[in-house]
């Protein structure tokens, strides 16, 4: 089984791609990194399945308030 601890070089691809905030709000608190397709489905941690989002916008996307196509 794979970890869901996303590598730290990943994680800071990820943050540098978006300027440290979240890409769909532009809030700089808390940016935490976000699968597109989720880690469960995928089972792996590919740079083009994920992006960083603020906790509000994280719990948004993950609840589907936030559809996929508007995060790509």
């Amino acid at each position: 089984m794979k970890t869901r601890d996303i590598p730290k070089a990943m994680r800071r691809w990820v943050l540098m791609e978006c300027g440290h905030v979240c890409a769909v709000c532009g809030s700089e608190a808390g940016v935490e990194i976000h699968h597109l397709e989720p880690f469960a489905k995928v089972n792996r941690h590919d740079f083009n399945n994920l992006i960083a989002l603020c906790p509000n916008c994280h719990h948004r996307a993950d609840r589907g308030d936030i559809d996929r196509l508007a995060l790509l």
